[in-house]
């Protein structure tokens, strides 16, 4: 067999070429590497149509994960948090500021439930890139038939979205698209999620810059316990 001449350019072949003069595949027929023997003997490049359907498929997983935009990012670790024997775990966006308010804890007449304290917990800006978790002591259960409806107080829309459940406890949640200000400032994908935990509610609130990391975010959270 003769060498292949040193217009051969492609990596597979140049790369079968040199394991054929070496002899570690001087077993095999030259058209099973990607190259073939003309009529008169010398070497030329082989156009097989397995080589070309790899590529047109590299193509085409290329332009589908262009077309689809960036790739939802991954939530970053869990951090562990409490409030007066409250303790749950979410993923922020860096450094984590803590607030707290008092409540008035006159019951909000429609809910048959007032509001003791809040505690919130901030990260990034909730605008377009950010975590808030707020954490609210109620001065009692709420009732039964009014739980959800007080749920969906916490709500961006008055009416609610989707009522669900969340590690067992009645939940609400809620989503807003990107708006823009008179000022030109545009807004995130924004998130909102509501769980009632006996005399605690805690409210989620996520602005991210698609639904995907949204529900990342607001997946993250998660009841530790409560004393």
């Amino acid at each position: 067999m003769k060498k292949p001449s040193k217009n051969l350019k492609t990596p597979l072949t140049i790369t079968a070429s040199r394991q054929v003069a070496r002899g570690r595949l001087s077993h095999l027929r030259p058209a099973q590497y990607g190259v073939r023997e003309a009529g008169n003997g010398s070497v030329t490049q082989a156009r097989r149509r397995t080589g070309w359907f790899k590529v047109v498929l590299v193509g085409l997983a290329t332009l589908a994960l262009t077309s689809c935009g960036t790739a939802p990012i991954t939530s970053p670790p869990k951090s562990f948090h409490s409030y007066r024997g409250i303790e749950f775990e979410a993923s922020f966006i860096g450094k984590v500021r803590v607030e707290t308010y008092q409540g008035s804890a006159k019951r909000i007449p429609q809910y048959g439930v007032g509001v003791l304290s809040t505690r919130t917990f901030s990260s990034g800006r909730l605008i377009k890139n950010g975590v808030d978790v707020q954490v609210e002591l109620l001065s009692n259960i709420p009732p039964m038939k009014r739980l959800r409806p007080f749920l969906r107080y916490y709500l961006h829309s008055p009416h609610g979205d989707r009522d669900t459940l969340w590690q067992g406890h009645i939940a609400e949640v809620d989503y807003l698209p990107p708006k823009c200000e008179n000022d030109g400032v545009c807004s995130g994908e924004l998130g909102a999620k509501v769980i009632s935990d006996g005399t605690v509610v805690f409210k989620i609130l996520v602005a991210q810059p698609n639904l995907a990391d949204v529900n990342a975010y607001l997946n993250s959270f998660e009841i530790v316990d409560h004393h």
